[in-house]
């Protein structure tokens, strides 16, 4: 009897030395997976998608051995988006699909991160995709990806919630130990998100609600494109009014007519179309792109051609022509104000806001 209960205590403890043996060495094989991706990333940011595959392929690895392993959802987010490559978190996402049974709190935050870190992988790779079927302007492409950005946009917004439901049941050490995953959870930009599923609903809309509309998106798009490498802003502006009359709703193509006359030195037509722009985004609302930054884009332009004709009338004498000046370089100084309220990073309106400075430098301002 006496044997046997030492037999039996044997084998516990050599099952406790195993377990404690076999979890150190899943933790020293983890971190090397996790060292090798981290490198391998840091190389991929300059030497090409074959350092991002490498890396995909340590992470796989990390994620076999241990399939809550939090932090490896994040660098292979990180991958997957250098890769512009949808396949390495979906495949990801089926593995944690397969893992059951009831978590202990800190299992639950490695489970949250990793659904987390998943989902915004994929949006950050939809978004990316958007954007590139915008210049490309691809407009099939763009409906394509705008409804998977929606999709996973949704997906993004439940998980955001599941991890802060989770960390909040936490107690202090638990708190302190994820207290960094929980402050990202929480930074996540959830309004630029919220906002970017608002317009992706308006724009997937109106692709599917009349040809007209498909066809006026995509003259704007190519007019944009136009525009923004400031070339051709005759022809930019031919086809942004062939944009209106398809859709005479169309905000941002009153926008690009603005900017295509501002570039013609047409600045009493870029102050008519710009005001008509600011007003149907009151009231219809944008297409494309969030309503801050297409009112953010219409005060700028306003701002610019209100400060152009300005500077044109100090050119004129008498009292009149300075009373008018005087009026239009106020207008054009509350217009940029506005405009920054509403995006303060968007391009046009940092060259309002150059516009007016270096009127000012030169003296042109009353």
């Amino acid at each position: 009897m006496k044997r046997f209960l030492l037999f039996g205590l044997s084998l516990v403890v050599l099952f406790v030395l195993w377990s404690v043996i076999s979890a150190l060495w899943t933790g020293v094989k983890l971190a090397g997976y996790r060292k090798n991706a981290s490198a391998l990333l840091d190389q991929a940011k300059t030497g090409g998608p074959e350092k991002a595959r490498l890396a995909v392929n340590e992470l796989d690895k990390a994620l076999d051995l241990e399939s809550d392993f939090g932090d490896g959802y994040d660098y292979l987010g990180q991958a997957a988006f250098l890769l512009k490559d949808r396949t390495p978190l979906e495949r990801a996402e089926a593995r944690l699909s397969r893992v059951k049974g009831p978590l202990a709190p800190v299992r639950l935050a490695e489970r949250c991160k990793a659904r987390f870190f998943i989902a915004s992988g994929l949006v950050s790779i939809d978004m990316a995709a958007v954007i590139d079927s915008v210049t490309k302007v691809e407009i099939a492409r763009l409906q394509q990806g705008m409804k998977q950005a929606l999709t996973d946009a949704e997906t993004w917004k439940m998980q955001k919630a599941a991890c802060e439901k989770a960390f909040s049941g936490f107690n202090e050490q638990e708190r302190s130990q994820y207290g960094d995953t929980q402050k990202r959870v929480e930074s996540f930009p959830q309004e630029e998100v919220s906002a970017f599923m608002d317009s992706a609903a308006i724009t997937v809309s109106r692709l599917e609600e009349s040809p007209e509309w498909r066809k006026a998106i995509e003259l704007y798009l190519r007019g944009r494109a136009l525009i923004d490498e400031r070339k051709d802003p005759a022809d930019s502006e031919k086809l942004m009014e062939e944009a209106i009359r398809l859709a005479p709703d169309f905000a941002e193509a009153h926008t690009g007519v603005a900017l295509s006359r501002l570039l013609l030195q047409d600045f009493a037509g870029s102050e008519s179309f710009a005001r008509k722009a600011g007003d149907l985004l009151d009231r219809v609302g944008p297409v494309l792109v969030p309503k801050k930054a297409a009112k953010a884009e219409a005060h700028a332009v306003l701002s610019m051609a209100l400060l152009l004709e300005a500077a044109r009338k100090s050119k004129m004498r008498g009292n009149r022509a300075a009373r008018l000046q005087m009026k239009l370089y106020k207008e054009a100084v509350a217009e940029a104000e506005k405009a920054e309220t509403f995006d303060p990073s968007n391009q046009l309106v940092k060259e309002a806001k150059g516009f007016l400075a270096t009127a000012k430098a030169k003296g042109e301002t009353p």
